[in-house]
């Protein structure tokens, strides 16, 4: 699996994310997306690939806001 933008996201840590969009920067390169976090830092850069999915699952948008009320 990898990330989608628009999804969220919670590792095994307990971390939840959201990914907001897709890019190009200057440092990370091209294609990075950009996620918000419920930990700091509250916005991060991630890779596309499978790689990064490691030990991260899908969750709900309510199970995300969760983290926020």
């Amino acid at each position: 699996m990898v990330f989608e933008t628009g999804k969220f996201y919670q590792h095994s840590t307990g971390e939840k994310i959201s990914i907001l969009c897709e890019t190009n920067t200057t440092f990370y390169g091209d294609n990075v997306l950009i996620a918000e976090s419920d930990k700091s830092p509250f916005l991060k850069p991630l890779g596309k690939s499978a790689d990064y999915f490691v030990n991260w699952h899908e969750i709900t948008k309510e199970e995300w806001e969760e983290s926020f009320s």
